[in-house]
């Protein structure tokens, strides 16, 4: 599953990007919500200022003096509490506003970015780099370029522009976290830490970024440093995915019940995407049977059945459950219904047969400990 990492969804936002909203929330994120729009409302306004004042020094040709503006307009977005999906859009096309004034560059950019969201890659590319070609220290543009390299996989290009931009803006954080992704992307997840150490050294209050190197943390069998990494996540904000990730490794470590906990607190977060509700009600369903829990077990198979009619694996456990509680008819109506999707399957053959027989559904092992349903 191909993420997206907070450098490039801020990026396009940045650079005038639509695609942007309001990030869902839940009552638990929602009461810092007004008190972080106020305070990115001014942020935008402090970063239009040195922009305006970086591109004023550049006209004039004070390079040094437009450089220290730009590197202060992007410390102004480092300053930001967090991101939910994005910054403000009506801020951002305030401090791009296109006008007879509006220098040519900018101009490019924007037309650079919008050809990019419309898919003319090419177009944009021209338009971005003749951007850079006008301004080579406004670091929009080697971030924006990157960006678009590493999203149609070139991260050689993606790479060499985002080491330009460092040598002129070491500070800009934004760089590292598009390494970050890049590095993860291609499964070298020892340097996605590295960079995503250094974009959360610029800017600590990032939750997706620790969200990331949990996930790397993970991948390596780092388990209690992603963990921490998690934790450090929520802490930031309290988005579903990260309650997801965090359960699955603690259910991968044994700790069931803790497992458990996170899944539900995923599933009763607004924030989480609905690719991942199949996966929620499977996971739970099967902790609940592991725990003989079967009435929340068959609540969440139930759930699972509903968004997914063509589970074999739900119809199957659900049946075992009916068969625990003596409801055989029900039981082989489930088993039936699995054996239609999964006809390969030996296990529901043999809970059909011993049904058949008299004897009751054969019961499965569950769980990391092994619990059967009799």
């Amino acid at each position: 599953m191909k993420h997206t990492a907070v450098s490039l969804g801020v990026l396009i936002v940045l650079t005038i990007s639509a695609c942007c909203g309001q990030g869902s929330t839940n009552e638990q994120n929602g009461a810092r919500f007004a008190y972080e729009d106020q305070t990115k409302k001014t942020i935008f306004e402090k970063a239009t200022h040195y922009k305006n004042k970086g591109d004023k020094f550049f006209q004039n040709g004070e390079t040094e003096k437009a450089k220290a503006a730009y590197e202060k307009m992007f410390l102004e977005f480092d300053s930001m509490p967090f991101e939910r999906d994005g910054v403000d859009v009506i801020n951002i096309q305030k401090m791009f506003t296109l006008d007879s004034n509006t220098p040519s560059y900018h101009r490019l950019l924007v037309e650079g970015v919008f050809g990019w969201k419309s898919g003319d890659v090419p177009l944009a590319l021209e338009n971005i780099t003749d951007a850079i070609e006008q301004n080579p220290i406004f670091p929009l543009g080697y971030l924006s370029r990157a960006a678009l390299w590493s999203s149609i996989s070139e991260y050689r290009k993606a790479f060499a522009d985002l080491n330009t931009l460092e040598a002129l803006y070491p500070t800009v954080s934004y760089s590292y976290g598009l390494k970050g992704e890049m590095f993860y992307e291609q499964r070298d997840f020892e340097n996605a830490l590295i960079a995503y150490g250094k974009f959360v050294e610029l800017k600590p209050s990032d939750h997706e970024a620790y969200y990331y190197c949990g996930r790397a943390y993970a991948e390596l069998g780092k388990n209690d440093l992603a963990l921490r990494a998690y934790d450090k996540s929520i802490e930031l904000y309290r988005d579903g995915r990260t309650y997801f990730f965090r359960g699955a490794l603690k259910s991968l470590m044994g700790k069931t019940d803790d497992a458990l906990s996170d899944y539900l607190e995923a599933l009763k977060n607004e924030s989480i995407d609905d690719s991942y509700l199949d996966h929620l009600y499977y996971r739970i369903a099967k902790i609940y049977i592991y725990k003989k829990e079967y009435q929340k077990a068959a609540c969440f198979l139930d759930k699972l059945i509903k968004s997914k009619p063509d589970d074999s694996w739900a119809y199957e456990k659900k049946g075992l459950i009916y068969a625990s509680q003596g409801r055989y008819n029900d039981a082989r109506v489930l088993f039936n219904r699995a054996a239609d999707l999964d006809p390969d399957s030996l296990a529901i053959r043999e809970h059909l047969k011993h049904l058949n027989s008299g004897k009751g559904g054969k019961g499965e092992r569950e769980g990391g400990e092994g619990v059967t349903l009799k």
